[in-house]
């Protein structure tokens, strides 16, 4: 009896190691995934005004002249380097419907495993804008979109509110077709 008690015991502890050893692994590759989408976001935001830097805005997940089209409005029309604003917070779900394919034709981000989304909020020359960028687990983490709002919209994503820019109302400008 005092045996059997003892491999159970044994086994139970073993368990519980390879749970926790497991759990740990999974904490390590999403602060990886994390620390990768804060260095893309980081350098397509300090870029954004850049029309001619089209790094990490790659098909199938952006129409070339949608992001000519914002990044011409953001380096025109809001004073991109003199912004004012910083990383707000990060959301981690599975895929939220930021965006959408075109009528008729599969979504580029069907297989994704999950998604994660990183907030900025910056006052500019063109009002007080958020930037949710995008990405989406396939076996590795890929940039997929970059979705622009006023910061006066209630963003479900933001986890930590008290983060957010306090803004002074207005409304935001958007380039034509938004």
């Amino acid at each position: 009896m005092k045996k059997g008690l003892l491999w159970l015991l044994i086994i139970t502890i073993v368990l519980v190691l390879l749970a926790a050893f497991a759990l740990w692994q999974k904490a390590r590759h999403f602060e990886a995934r994390l620390v990768h989408a804060t260095d893309v976001s980081e350098y397509v935001l300090e870029h954004l005004a850049d029309v001619n830097n089209l790094q990490y805005f790659d098909d199938p997940f952006f129409e070339q002249a949608n992001v000519t089209q914002i990044k011409q409005f953001i380096a025109n029309e809001c004073m991109w380097t003199s912004r004012y604003g910083k990383f707000v917070d990060f959301f981690r779900g599975a895929h939220t419907q930021l965006g959408s394919s075109k009528e008729g034709e599969k979504s580029p981000w069907s297989g994704a495993s999950e998604q994660l989304l990183m907030i900025y909020e910056y006052n500019l020359g063109c009002g007080e804008l958020r930037f949710i960028l995008s990405f989406h687990r396939f076996d590795e983490l890929a940039f997929t979109g970059i979705y622009i709002e006023p910061q006066s919209v209630q963003s479900p994503w933001i986890v930590s509110p008290q983060k957010q820019l306090k803004y002074g109302g207005g409304e935001a400008y958007f380039p034509s077709g938004k």
